[in-house]
């Protein structure tokens, strides 16, 4: 079942790699819990449906994990309101 999951985020990652041409592709969230079973699936079918070069974006875990979502969105809304800057 991960498998058929992993592959459907692949055309779906070919998609977006084909439109924004991206240096990298983060996965983050709960969904990130299967690594590998889900994200090897997801960079085969990235491979092949891509056009080149975006054909070999990688496919990474979010460093953050399964939080990564929430702790860019509060230190978006930090920034936004100015308690934060860089």
């Amino acid at each position: 079942m991960l498998a058929l999951i992993g592959t459907r985020l692949g055309v779906g990652l070919s998609s977006l790699a084909n439109i924004f041409n991206p240096d990298v592709i983060v996965i983050g969230g709960g969904v990130i819990a299967a690594d590998d079973l889900l994200l090897e699936p997801a960079r085969r079918e990235l491979r092949e449906r891509a056009l080149q070069p975006m054909n070999e974006t990688p496919v990474r875990p979010a460093q953050m994990g399964p939080d990564a979502g929430m702790i860019g969105a509060a230190e978006m809304a930090l920034e936004e309101s100015g308690a934060v800057t860089r």
